[in-house]
């Protein structure tokens, strides 16, 4: 093989190596959104889906072309180093070694450094200028794929290892999960940020039970009740809608919504003595068990804000509303009415706290950094020292768990209404203690 001959099959391999490597990595790497703006720009849309669809073919089909072309270049020298010792008679060894060098800093060169900058810069534009060729390879590897995925699942069930394809929504949001920690890590998203993401990511596990207003909690009129009773019961708790009961609270005859009574005139009220369900709306219903992801879908659909809350033998669980739901993504959003409501959890001395027994189990152990257990049965304060005593309390009655000491200032014959919580660990730091610390 002739010097010029050799040099010049070379150059056309590292060539064609570098393109193929430069693919890869642009396949491996690639911005959604930037490979999304380049098609559109291009006047080419429909070309972001095939590839994202076509993303593992043309990949593998790549793959295997740099392997062949690996291969190919490894032969094409050890054929040159062939000639060289029948030439000579001996092998030179000092050519050896040159062409060897140089073969591993053109490897490094034009089969990693150079397409993998590449691809940060311009893979995007790499990809959507080379489909025509990159859709020839995903045509061509497309039984290859199809032949691996089969491997595959064939591997996890010898290995009693789920289908990869059923957990592939639980593999997404862990990466994204991952992203996100990385994204703090490198300030580029603030903690506030990422709880509003991770909570918008844990809807589909949150059902409506989880964070409605129970049946024990809500406010409602009775449908005997005249206009100007359910004028001043909207005045004094500030909602925008309150449920018209009829016999007893599993017999919600309608919404009662504040803004359908502006229409009517002082003198109106006083006068007026139909029943509240004539001015109602029809009452929305929806399952207990339902995602709270679905329920957005439903409320929007329905155009809707609020739902009353059925359990499995059709009484009145609950009641949930929009701001339930974004109260679940944002945190908690006070208003004009949720007088005394923006610190439930309220220092009354080092080391003791007063609390609504309503507030969720996990906000108290943000806040105070305890451990208290929170299951499907039990997720508020108040549910769980019932649980501990077994019955409902009287006022005054104390009971400890662990190194917290639980006292009911406030109960009913039905339920506690308000705690007092005491850190009985002399080394525990209030919340207030920890910040000025």
């Amino acid at each position: 093989m002739n010097d010029q001959l050799y040099w010049g099959l070379c150059q056309l391999l590292w060539l064609f190596l570098f393109l193929i490597s430069w693919g890869c990595y642009s396949l491996r790497d690639f911005s959604r959104s930037r490979l999304e703006e380049v098609c559109e720009k291009r006047g080419r849309p429909d070309r972001f889906g095939i590839i994202l669809r076509l993303n593992a073919s043309i990949l593998l089909g790549l793959e295997i072309l740099k392997a062949a072309l690996w291969v190919t270049l490894v032969s094409v020298i050890l054929r040159r180093w062939s000639l060289d010792w029948d030439d000579a008679g001996t092998m030179a060894w000092l050519e050896i070694i040159k062409d060897l060098g140089l073969f591993v800093i053109l490897a490094v060169c034009f089969g990693v450094v150079i397409p993998w900058g590449m691809s940060r810069v311009a893979g995007e534009q790499f990809l959507d200028s080379m489909w025509p060729f990159l859709r020839i390879v995903a045509a061509l590897s497309g039984p290859l794929v199809d032949l691996s995925n089969r491997f595959d699942r064939m591997l996890h069930r010898i290995a009693g290892l789920e289908d990869p394809e059923s957990h592939s929504a639980a593999t997404i949001t862990e990466e994204i999960r991952s992203v996100m920690e990385e994204g703090e890590r490198e300030g580029l998203l603030e903690e506030k940020a990422i709880s509003m993401i991770d909570r918008v990511m844990d809807l589909p596990e949150v059902d409506v039970a989880d964070i409605m207003t129970p049946r024990t909690s809500m406010i409602v009129l009775e449908n005997d009740e005249t206009l100007a009773a359910a004028r001043e019961l909207f005045i004094k708790v500030g909602h925008s809608r309150i449920p018209v009961i009829g016999d007893g609270i599993d017999d919600i005859v309608g919404v009662l919504y504040a803004k359908d009574l502006l229409k009517y005139s002082v003198a109106e009220f006083a006068d007026n003595r139909e029943p509240l369900a004539t001015f109602a709306r029809k009452p929305f219903y929806v399952p207990e068990t339902m995602r709270i992801n679905k329920l957005l879908e439903v409320f929007k659909i329905e155009r809707v804000h609020a739902a009353v809350v059925l359990d499995e033998y059709g009484g009145v669980a609950g009641m949930i509303t929009m701001e339930d739901i974004l109260e679940e993504i944002v945190g908690d959003i006070a208003d004009e009415h949720d007088h005394g409501e923006t610190e439930s959890i309220r220092e009354i001395g080092p080391g003791q706290f007063e609390i609504p027994a309503g507030i969720h189990i996990d906000d108290v152990n943000d806040r105070l950094e305890l451990e208290i257990p929170n299951d499907e049965e039990i997720d508020t304060l108040g549910g769980f020292v019932f649980s501990l005593m077994g019955r409902v309390p009287v006022e005054g009655e104390q009971i400890d768990w662990e190194n917290v000491r639980f006292t009911v200032q406030q109960a009913d014959k039905r339920q506690i209404k308000r705690l007092r919580l005491e850190l009985r660990n002399p080394d525990a730091a209030s919340p207030s203690d920890k910040s000025e610390s």
